[in-house]
């Protein structure tokens, strides 16, 4: 018999858990302007007024392609680094495919010289 109410329980619980992981994701859906400011402040402890001024500063543009947010079709993510103490350095803003491209070269600038190097060495002229 205790052994059925605590499985029981344990289901119950999973429901619940369910029900709560979905309304949070329409909650999501429904606000996503919302979503992404606490992500931001919770992530990098960037406040919407400094997003805002970043954005302003890069004219709503990629820090590196220079393509602007409303050409993306998505809003331009936070390029940051964590530093050697632990603590978060904020350097920009960059469109997806510019900030993975940072993360697989693992933000090393020898290594993106060495991809450099390699891509004018095989150009087709």
């Amino acid at each position: 018999m205790r052994r059925n109410n605590a499985k029981q329980a344990a289901q119950s619980l999973q429901r619940r858990r369910i029900r709560e992981a979905e309304r949070a994701s329409k909650n999501r859906q429904r606000r996503p302007d919302k979503e992404r400011a606490y992500q931001r402040r919770y992530l990098y402890g960037l406040d919407q007024d400094d997003y805002n001024k970043l954005f302003a500063e890069q004219g709503g543009r990629c820090a590196i392609c220079g393509r602007h947010q409303s050409e993306l079709g998505q809003v331009l993510n936070v390029d940051h680094v964590v530093l050697p103490d632990g603590t978060m350095f904020v350097r920009g803003l960059l469109c997806g495919n510019d900030n993975r491209a940072l993360g697989l070269l693992r933000d090393s600038s020898e290594s993106l010289a060495r991809a450099i190097a390699y891509l004018k060495k095989n150009e087709r002229r």
